[in-house]
């Protein structure tokens, strides 16, 4: 299943069991930096979670 997310660019198509919006699937399509995926990075998502947690904060 996927959910339909919109941003200034259209229309896109996200899988339910992510986390991410459609600006986070655009920019990984469009920059490819590094062959190592995220998910081999956990304490990055984790202090990036803080990081997005204390700007909600703020």
């Amino acid at each position: 299943m996927s959910r339909i997310e919109s941003d200034f660019l259209g229309e896109r198509e996200v899988p339910d069991d992510c986390y991410y919006g459609v600006q986070t699937l655009r920019g990984e399509d469009n920059f490819h930096i590094t062959e190592m995926p995220m998910s081999q990075e956990p304490f990055f998502i984790i202090a990036f979670g803080y990081v997005k947690k204390a700007a909600a904060m703020a």
